[in-house]
């Protein structure tokens, strides 16, 4: 009941549908002009309206240029065109002007084949979404994953404008399953202590609005269904396991989260620029007698600075706390997608912060591929207690590169070495797809 409460009360908070045109940015001492017409070229796919509708304005409406300018760039934070291009025709001794917007359109309808390598593991990914079904902004898609030999699945829909608002929902039914190795967290180099299968049955519902320009709250529900065997284990964790495994107990949750993200991020994956910052409160309510409910906070923070045409800066923070003892709700880092150079799952416990530094250059650039150098920096503390976050756990540096095709929706080939210079390891190389952060 707690959680429904909780639910339904961010609910009447969120769910007061406005127009887009009731939030404006304020004009400066500039004319404004009476909008007599918006022409929209060059989507094929693309409905108009979808378009228009993103601008935030319509025809009549008394604006002054950068305001016409913002809902041109709400476009093009849609991620949907390649270009978007505008020109603004102030009509001779009147208060009118046209607009005409041209746009080029992305291929989106996507298929997912991907293969990740780092911290020991691999990662095969086959499916396909599209992130603009029927030329209406509306995304679906499905995907299988084989992580470390354990098989998963997902499939979900999502509508970042429901209702033609600024707000939308996200529906997802996740099948997973992945082997979960506790490494000694005392020893400098990596010793395996026991491992497990985790498998989860997951079903979620997120809502999400911009209260106003780069502010989006949401709200969110999630079933999770939890068990644990020693199915599918390497031999080298079964012998460390020994005759008499212990895995954790069944569990069965339904979490509810509420969340605020201030910021944008706008531009391609080799010249991103803005920062988002995220704050994160959940509740986990049991709903069987293995587990009891507790609390978990998270922060997030990306910062993209282009520091020339060639030059940029990549900054991740990331910061959270739970009470549970329940380890699969505990924080994990490795190699996969937290800490390069080491084991993934190498480092646990139930406090964590993570730093991820990134010099991005741009090496080649033609306009069906481009390849960037990056050079990075990663270190991270975890413990049991808040005091641990104090101690550094890992640190490691590296160097790496990544090949861009500007033309697909966010396609990215990356390939990166890693030094570890704080504890031991040997999972220098890793390769994915998409940047690591």
């Amino acid at each position: 009941m707690k959680t429904c409460s909780l639910f339904l009360l961010f609910i009447s908070c969120f769910f007061t549908p406005r127009s887009w045109g009731s939030e404006k940015l304020l004009c400066p001492p500039e004319k404004p002009y009476v909008i007599k017409s918006i022409e929209i070229l060059g989507n094929a796919k693309t409905d108009s309206k979808i378009i228009q509708n993103e601008l935030g304005y319509g025809l009549n409406e008394r604006l002054c240029e950068s305001q016409i300018s913002e809902g041109v760039n709400r476009i093009k934070r849609m991620g949907l065109f390649s270009e978007v291009d505008y020109s603004f025709t102030k009509q001779n001794q009147t208060d009118s002007a046209e607009l005409k917007i041209t746009v080029r359109e992305k291929w989106t309808t996507i298929p997912i084949v991907k293969f990740n390598s780092g911290g020991g593991v691999s990662q095969y990914t086959l499916g396909v979404y599209d992130p603009n079904i029927f030329g209406e902004f509306l995304e679906a898609g499905a995907q299988y994953e084989n992580l470390g030999g354990a098989n998963s699945g997902v499939v979900w829909f999502k509508n970042p404008r429901l209702f033609s608002q600024r707000q939308g929902i996200d529906l997802q039914y996740w099948n997973t399953r992945r082997i979960r190795i506790k490494y000694d967290q005392e020893k400098v180099d990596p010793e395996i202590k026991q491992g497990f299968l985790h498998e989860r049955e997951k079903f979620y519902l997120d809502y999400f609005r911009e209260i106003s320009p780069g502010f989006v709250g949401r709200i969110s529900l999630e079933y999770n269904n939890d068990n644990f065997s020693t199915k599918i284990l390497p031999a080298s964790v079964l012998e460390k396991n020994g005759p008499n495994p212990s895995v954790p107990p069944s569990t069965k949750l339904l979490i509810s989260k509420v969340g605020l993200e201030f910021g944008s991020i706008n531009g391609e994956p080799h010249a991103l620029d803005g920062h988002l910052t995220g704050a994160y409160f959940s509740y986990a309510h049991s709903l069987n007698a293995n587990a009891n409910p507790f609390a978990q906070g998270d922060l997030t923070f990306h910062l993209y600075s282009p520091l020339s045409a060639r030059w940029q800066f990549a900054q991740r923070l990331l910061a959270g706390v739970t009470s549970t003892k329940v380890i699969q709700y505990w924080y994990y880092l490795g190699g996969l997608d937290r800490i390069r150079g080491f084991a993934d799952n190498r480092f646990a416990g139930s406090h964590f912060a993570l730093s991820n530094s990134e010099m991005r250059y741009l090496l080649f650039k033609e306009a069906s591929v481009l390849v960037q150098g990056v050079g990075f920096f990663d270190v991270g503390a975890v413990g049991d207690e808040a005091s641990a976050l104090t101690n550094l756990k890992a640190a490691s540096f590296g160097t790496g590169v990544r090949f861009i095709l500007p033309k697909f929706y966010r396609f990215v080939v990356r390939l990166d070495y890693a030094k570890p210079i704080l504890k031991n390891d040997t999972m220098n190389w890793s390769f994915g797809v998409q940047q690591f952060y």
